[in-house]
């Protein structure tokens, strides 16, 4: 009785295939899912370099000279330097800290609004951040904010008919904030452009006279930004 329907069952599955018997080649095969790239993973630390445009907003004041308001200028130059850190994700969230230095050559002068023969002059030779990073990754994009502190090295001077009567020469501690962008075009390269406002406060200085003369005191309230290209290598 088994027998004749298991006969009867390949009888009907013949004639169901034209006469031809169905074997497994025939059967169709299920394509295999196409397999799906890992998202792009920016823990890890990383060195790098970078190098940009920056520009100084220095107003000086004379305190015990009225009237007192002895102009402003903006100095402005090159600036370029390297970069440390390290960054750790969290779904997509990306925090890190990082360390940076530039050397620069950011300049300007103008004449002072005190006495019409004096230049009063500014040069920044280098500045240093140390900031905490607050980013969103798009896989291999990651747009960021940055702050914390800065530090600015500066020469400043007062010139007399070309003559220098006075020079003081400062580091300065202030505050940082910026916003960038990041694009990892490797697995381990990524290039970055980035934008940083520095405040960095009035400070009370003395320019001393080279000659021997009384020295020129001046209150110098100064900011900075800067903008940079860099690349960075991630370990």
């Amino acid at each position: 009785m088994h027998r004749g329907i298991l006969g009867l069952a390949a009888v009907l599955c013949v004639l169901a295939s034209g006469g031809k018997a169905v074997v497994a080649a025939d059967l169709p095969v299920k394509a295999r899912p196409m397999p799906v790239a890992a998202a792009y993973n920016w823990t890890g630390f990383y060195v790098g370099a970078h190098a940009g445009y920056g520009w100084a907003d220095k107003d000086w004041r004379a305190p015990f000279d009225p009237p007192f308001n002895a102009g402003s200028h903006t100095a402005t130059g090159w600036l370029a330097g390297l970069q440390l850190g390290g960054n750790y994700q969290i779904g997509n969230w990306v925090l890190g800290l990082e360390g940076q230095y530039s050397w620069a050559d950011i300049n300007g002068d103008h004449i002072s609004r005190l006495d019409l023969a004096d230049r009063l002059g500014t040069q920044v030779s280098w500045l240093a951040t140390v900031t905490g990073r607050v980013g969103y990754a798009f896989d291999r994009t990651l747009i960021y904010g940055k702050g914390g502190v800065a530090w600015i090295r500066d020469k400043y001077t007062k010139v007399d008919l070309g003559i220098l009567e006075g020079l003081a020469h400062e580091t300065r501690t202030g505050w940082v904030a910026g916003v960038g962008v990041e694009y990892a075009f490797l697995n381990n390269w990524s290039v970055k452009l980035e934008y940083n406002y520095m405040d960095f406060g009035t400070n009370r200085l003395s320019l001393i006279d080279p000659t021997g003369g009384a020295p020129d005191i001046f209150d110098i309230k100064q900011n900075l930004q800067t903008v940079t290209l860099g690349a960075n290598y991630r370990f």
